[in-house]
This record gives structure tokens, C-alpha cells and sequence, in this order.
């Protein structure tokens, strides 16, 4: 129908409410084989073994890896019910941690990592990058050796098979001219603190500036703990001209015994040349200190260390307070960066070239 002047008229069109549609699918992907490089067992070590316990044999990785996925997405649910930024009407995001493959396993499909630090798939990919570098410059220059004659070790073929740029390597590979320093400063943190106008601080943010940054912490100056200056100072002690050297440093939170508190370590692993010490650390009241030294390293004692320093925390899949703790520990660390490293463990690794 037009009008005088030829203008159609404008005509509204009421149409019925639609139904709501359905939801799509969760991806579910299919367990094809259980990986058992060195690479794989810190990822198992990083993350399996701290949320389910010690595994014995690979026939239980599958059943405890969708055990995770399934206590994973459940704790999601708490973190977008309670408001996470990064969940909150970002349908996208929320689907793609929910169906973030998993990396214990090797699975069929075409898997994408949702990149969440909470994600504990994620946690074990981003650790198991964090040890390909420190691997690497540890065992650059290292040779295979005849472990046929030592007790206990098993004999026979035990090489790396990595991604098929990268050159092999072998499971029996010693740095012989570092050593393997690991050290471990556990804190006694609480939860939150009353101000007088109502609100509350997060004691564990603020201990996080303190170890970042050097900012005071429950009113006590904490310059003496600031990170850069302490592990400076340690790269300069230990520096000698034709060797290597590095630091790697996570900082970790979890669950104290009693469930009213946070236990947080900070631990480093260090790369020492042969001939130097590092500096002693700081004492201080309330703090333990644990220090373990590894002349010439094999491998696997370096990805312990590694895996140690990377552990997943239980507190994150916990449903204790309807999520409440995971909700603390993903606001807590929001724009700081907790892991670090220093001087060859930066080092990218060049993969198709030899190391």
C-alpha cells in the first residue's frame, strides 16, 4: 500500500516470542594415547599429581584427567556465578575454557586453549614452555652417558621424542659443568583484613606487591624482599665468563592445613656455574627456608624442580565457601606477573637447530 505521495507506509510486523535455542554441545574430545616424555611428566607432575594425588601407572591418567576437566568446569561455574571479569558476559570465553582440551592426553579433534591463568590444562602447557627454555640451557652442551653400570637405572633406548623440528634428546643427559640450586621460602599469609571503614584488603595481593615490588606489607617495610634486586644481585655473584647462568622464580598459594589461611612459596631454581655460590638469604622471623643443591643434574632432576616450583594449587578447584578461595587467587594476582625468569632461562628455544 503506498500513501499520496507514492511512499509506501511503514508497517510493523509483530511476530510471536521465539523459543530460546538450545544450547550447543559441549566439545568432548576423544582420549587417543597417554604421552610419556620428560616434557608430559612435569605437566603430570605440575598439575595431575598436586589435584588427585601420586600416579603409578599410565593407565590412570586418563580416568584422573577427565576427573579434572570435570571439577574444572564446575569451579568455572563458581567463578562466573560470583562475577570473574573475564567470564561475565563473555559467552565466548566461558565455552572456550569450558571446553579447553586436555593436555595430559593426546585427543582427537582440533583443540584451542582458552589462555586462562585459573585453567589448569593451561597451567600445565604454560609450565611445560617455562621448562623447555630452562632444559635447554641447561643441557646445551651436555653428552649422553652409559648409566648401564649404575643400580637401578633401566637400560635400553630413552630418548626425548619431541616435536619434529627439534633435534632428540636423551633422558641421560648431565650438565656437568653447573650445578642445580633450589630454593624455597614458605609464608603464613591470611585472607583478608578489616579496615575501620568496612571494607577489607586482600592480604594476599598485598603480599604479591611486596614480593613484586617491595611495598610495605602489614605496615612493615619490605624493601629487603623485593625480587629484582635480590635475584639481580644473585646473577651478578654467580656470573663467570664462559658459562651460563639463570633463575627461574613462581610464586604459588594454596591452602594452609587448617583451611583459614594461605601457605605461600616462593621458589626459585637456579643455573650455577661450577666454582660459584650463590649469596645466603635473608632470615627473617616466621619464614622457612629450604635450600637443596644437585651437582651435575640429570634431566629428570631438573624437571622436578621445574614441576615443584609450578604447582597447581588445590585451592582452585575447591568448592569450599561456593568458590570463594578460587575467586580470591584469580583477583589476587589480576595484572601482576608471579613467574619470572632471568638470564638464559629468557632465551627462546630455537627449535630445528642444535641445542
Amino acid at each position: 500500500m503506498f500513501n499520496a505521495r507514492g511512499q509506501p507506509f511503514r508497517q510493523e510486523i509483530f511476530m510471536e516470542a521465539q523459543p530460546a535455542q538450545p544450547a550447543k554441545p559441549t566439545r568432548e574430545y576423544t582420549v587417543k594415547d597417554v604421552l610419556w616424555r620428560l616434557r608430559d611428566q612435569l605437566q603430570l607432575r605440575a598439575v595431575l599429581a598436586p589435584t588427585t594425588g601420586r600416579y603409578h601407572s599410565k593407565a590412570e591418567i586418563p580416568a584422573r584427567a577427565l576427573s579434572i576437566r570435570k571439577r574444572w568446569r564446575r569451579a568455572l561455574a563458581r567463578l562466573r556465578k560470583r562475577g570473574l571479569d573475564v567470564l561475565a558476559d563473555r559467552k565466548k570465553v566461558y565455552r572456550s575454557a569450558r571446553d579447553c582440551p586436555l593436555t595430559f592426553v593426546m585427543v582427537y579433534g582440533k583443540p584451542r586453549s582458552c589462555k586462562l591463568y585459573a585453567c589448569p590444562f593451561c597451567w600445565a602447557r604454560q609450565a611445560a614452555e617455562w621448562w623447555d627454555d630452562i632444559d635447554a640451557a641447561f643441557f646445551k652442551d651436555a653428552v649422553v652417558e652409559d648409566t648401564s653400570h649404575i643400580r637401578g637405572v633401566r637400560t635400553g633406548r630413552a630418548v626425548e621424542l619431541d616435536d619434529a623440528p627439534s633435534p632428540r634428546k636423551s633422558r641421560r643427559m648431565r650438565a656437568h659443568r653447573y650445578s642445580l640450586v633450589v630454593r624455597v621460602r614458605t609464608f603464613d599469609v591470611g585472607t583478608y583484613r578489616k579496615r575501620p571503614d568496612g571494607l577489607r584488603d586482600d592480604l594476599l595481593r598485598e603480599f604479591y606487591l611486596a614480593r613484586l615490588k617491595g611495598a610495605p606489607f602489614l605496615g612493615k617495610s619490605c624493601a629487603w624482599f623485593a625480587r629484582v634486586p635480590e635475584i639481580n644481585a644473585g646473577m651478578a655473584a654467580i656470573a663467570r665468563e664462559g658459562y651460563r647462568s639463570g633463575c627461574f622464580e613462581n610464586i604459588t598459594a594454596d591452602f594452609a592445613p587448617g583451611r583459614n589461611h594461605w601457605r605461600v612459596s616462593v621458589r626459585q631454581v637456579w643455573m650455577v656455574p661450577e666454582g660459584a655460590d650463590l649469596p645466603p638469604m635473608e632470615r627473617q622471623l616466621g619464614v622457612i627456608y629450604r635450600e637443596r643443591v644437585v651437582e651435575k643434574p640429570w634431566r629428570t632432576d631438573v624437571m622436578k624442580a621445574v614441576a615443584q616450583a609450578c604447582r597447581y594449587p588445590k585451592a582452585m578447584l575447591s568448592k569450599q565457601g561456593d568458590g570463594a578461595p578460587a575467586f580470591q587467587l584469580v583477583v589476587a594476582r589480576q595484572g601482576l606477573r608471579l613467574a619470572a625468569r632471568y638470564g638464559h632461562f629468557r632465551c627462546k628455544r630455537r627449535r630445528g637447530q642444535g641445542e
